[in-house]
C-alpha cells in the first residue's frame, strides 16, 4: 500500500506554511503565493487519501461479510462432521466394550473346556480299555451258548459307552475350536476397532483445529470490520472536516480576511494536528492487523475453483467473491457492453432485454427475426441518420454564375442519391 499523506509531519508542515506560530515554531510570517499553493496541494493530497480510504472501507466490509458468512457455513458443516465423528467414537467404544466382554466369555469357556477335556479323555480311555476286554472275552467264549449271550450283551454295552465317551471328547474339542476361532476373530476385530478409534480421534482433533482456525478468522474479520467502521466515523470524518476548516483559513489569509477569530483558528489547528496524529497511528495499526491484502482460501463464484489470495467482490452481486482473472474479465465485458449499448442508443437500436446476454450477436441479428416492412423502415431511418451525420451542404462560392463552375461544384461536393448511397 502507498503510504498515506495524512501524517503528523504533513500537518505540522501545513501549519508552518499557513503561519501558526503557536502550533509550529517554524511558521512563516506571511502567506505567499508559493506557500499557499504548497499548503493547498498538501491539503488536497490528504483529502484525496481520505476519499480513497473511505472507498476502501466498504469494500473491506463487503469482503469481510462474505468471508464471515463463508466461515459461518464452514463452522456449521464442521460441527456436523464433529457430531458424526462423536457418533462413530461412541459406537466404536461400545463395540470394543462388547467385544471385550465376548472375548472374556470365550476365554472362560475355553478354560472350562480344557478342564473337562482331561476328565473326558480319562473316561474315554477307561471305556476303550473295558471295550477291548469285553471284546476279548466275547471272542474267547463265543462258542459257549449261554456264556456267549451274556458276554455279547456286555460287549455291546461297553461298545455303546465307549462311543458315547468318544463323542463327548469330540464335542469338547469342537467347542474348544469354536472358542479359539472366536478369540482370533475378536483379536482381529479389536485391532480394526482400535485403528478406527485412533483415526476418528485424529480426525476429530484435526477438525477441531480447523474449526478453531475458522472461528478465529471469522472473529478477526469481524473485529477488522468494526475497526474500520469506527475509523471512518472517529478518524476519517474528523480529519476531513478539519481539512475543510484549514483550507478555509488558508483562503481567508490569502484574501487578507480575518473572519475566523484567532482563538478559534488555534483551536481548529490544534484539533487538526491531534486528528492527523491519531489518524496516522490508527491507520498504521489497522493496516498491520486488518490490511486490504487479505490472503485467504476462497472459491471463485465464476470459475468455481479454489483460490488462495485476495478475493474481490462482484460489483453487482456483492456476495460473490471473484479471483483477479475473472474480475478483470467481467469488468472488461461490462465496459464493452456499456459502450455498445451507448452506441446502439445513438443509432436508435433497442437494448437487449437481458443485459448479461447482450453481445455482438444481438446487434448483428437485430432485424433477422422482424418483418420485412419493419426492416425496410429501419433501413430508411438509418439512411436518414447517416445523411444527417455525414452530409454537409456545400458552401456558396462566387463562381456559381457560369455553367462550367456549376458543373465543377457538382462534381466536387458530396451528393446523396435517393437510395441512400453517397455519390462522390
Amino acid at each position: 500500500m502507498t503510504p498515506s499523506s495524512v501524517t503528523l509531519h504533513n500537518a505540522n508542515t501545513i501549519l508552518s506554511l499557513i503561519g501558526v506560530p503557536s502550533m509550529s515554531p517554524t511558521a512563516q510570517p506571511s502567506l505567499t503565493l508559493d506557500t499557499r499553493k504548497l499548503a493547498l496541494d498538501l491539503l488536497q493530497d490528504m483529502q484525496q487519501d481520505i476519499k480513497i480510504r473511505l472507498k476502501r472501507i466498504p469494500l473491506y466490509a463487503s469482503v469481510a461479510d462474505t468471508l464471515s458468512h463463508h466461515y459461518q457455513l464452514k463452522c456449521h458443516r464442521t460441527h456436523q462432521q464433529l457430531a458424526g465423528l462423536d457418533i462413530t467414537l461412541t459406537s466404536t467404544t461400545h463395540a470394543l466394550a462388547v467385544l471385550h466382554q465376548s472375548r472374556s466369555e470365550s476365554e472362560h469357556r475355553l478354560a472350562e473346556y480344557e478342564n473337562i477335556l482331561d476328565e473326558a479323555r480319562q473316561s474315554a480311555e477307561q471305556r476303550r480299555t473295558k471295550k477291548s476286554k469285553r471284546e476279548q472275552q466275547y471272542n474267547h467264549f463265543y462258542f459257549v451258548p449261554v456264556v456267549s449271550r451274556q458276554l455279547e450283551k456286555k460287549y455291546k454295552r461297553a461298545l455303546d459307552k465307549n462311543a458315547l465317551a468318544e463323542e463327548q471328547v469330540c464335542q469338547i474339542r469342537q467347542g474348544m475350536e469354536v472358542c479359539q476361532v472366536a478369540l482370533r476373530d475378536a483379536t482381529q476385530q479389536k485391532t480394526l476397532y482400535q485403528k478406527e478409534l485412533e483415526n476418528a480421534k485424529s480426525q476429530r482433533e484435526e477438525i477441531e483445529q480447523q474449526l478453531q482456525a475458522a472461528e478465529e478468522r471469522r472473529q478477526h474479520l469481524e473485529k477488522g470490520k468494526q475497526f474500520w467502521t469506527e475509523f471512518e466515523v472517529c478518524q476519517a470524518r474528523i480529519v476531513s472536516e478539519c481539512l475543510q476548516q484549514i483550507q478555509r483559513i488558508v483562503e481567508q489569509k490569502s484574501k487578507s480576511q480575518n473572519t475566523t477569530g484567532l482563538k478559534e483558528r488555534d483551536e481548529w489547528c490544534r484539533v487538526f494536528r491531534m486528528a492527523c496524529d491519531k489518524y496516522e497511528a490508527c491507520e498504521i495499526s489497522g493496516e498491520e492487523q486488518w490490511g486490504d491484502g487479505l490472503v485467504v482460501e476462497f472459491e471463485c463464484a465464476r470459475c468455481k475453483t479454489a483460490q488462495q489470495g485476495s478475493p474481490l467482490p462482484d460489483k453487482i452481486r456483492s456476495s460473490d467473491l471473484l479471483c483477479r482473472t475473472c474480475y478483470d474479465e467481467i469488468r472488461t465485458s461490462r465496459i464493452v457492453e456499456k459502450k455498445m449499448s451507448a452506441f446502439g442508443e445513438k443509432l436508435g437500436l433497442e437494448r437487449p432485454s437481458n443485459p448479461r446476454t447482450g453481445s455482438k450477436s444481438s446487434f448483428l441479428s437485430f432485424g433477422s427475426n422482424r418483418p420485412s416492412s419493419v426492416v425496410e423502415d429501419n433501413k430508411s431511418g438509418m439512411k436518414h441518420k447517416l445523411k444527417a451525420m455525414f452530409y454537409k451542404k456545400p458552401q456558396p462560392t462566387g463562381y456559381c454564375d457560369t455553367p462550367g463552375s456549376q458543373q465543377g461544384s457538382a462534381y466536387s461536393s458530396k451528393t446523396f442519391i435517393d437510395d441512400g448511397s453517397v455519390m462522390i
